[in-house]
């Protein structure tokens, strides 16, 4: 059995679930949860001057976008910082309410993260996939064909092949037993 490529897992991308890099947090939300709800997909192709793609927006950049000022991502882990002293985040309720109100008209290009970052190819081997998810740390990979962005790989794709090849190696292996 010949190994599955990158473009026999991928979602097509559609052109009602690209944005552009001014639009605004509301904008790709709406358009996002639009996408969630047709292919299950929470990213966004987003392109910039000339209609030309630069990147890709997740649900998890968005995430970002409202999260706590206080707390730099970057500088902290698990609560704690460099130096070793717990900080305790102040997150009252209506903290997650407050904060996107406050950046919903903010333009998305801070969180956009760049195609380079975190694209594949169509003819590309499913590790090579897995490998840019660890690098990039996205749950969602631009696949491009010939530099031109074509799908969406996700990570729960990739998941569901790992399921499908244990699946049929337990199969494979109890009819030899």
């Amino acid at each position: 059995m010949k190994e599955k490529r990158i473009k026999d897992l991928m979602t097509p991308i559609d052109e009602k679930f690209i944005i552009r890099v001014q639009d605004s947090l509301a904008t790709a939300v709406n358009v996002m949860e639009q996408s969630l709800s047709l292919n299950g997909i929470a990213s966004l192709l987003v392109i910039g001057a000339g209609q030309k793609p630069v990147g890709l927006l997740t649900f998890q950049d968005v995430i970002r976008a409202v999260g706590p000022k206080t707390l730099p991502t970057d500088k902290y882990f698990g609560g704690w910082n460099v130096s070793g002293f717990m900080i305790k985040p102040l997150l009252w309720e209506g903290l997650f309410t407050q904060r996107f109100k406050e950046e919903m008209r903010s333009p998305i290009h801070p969180w956009v993260k760049s195609l380079k970052e975190v694209s594949v190819k169509v003819d590309d081997t499913l590790m090579s996939a897995a490998q840019r998810f660890n690098q990039s740390g996205s749950n969602v990979l631009v696949v491009c064909k010939e530099e031109n962005p074509v799908g969406f790989l996700s990570v729960d794709s990739l998941i569901s092949e790992m399921y499908y090849l244990v699946d049929a190696y337990i199969k494979r292996n109890q009819l030899t037993s």
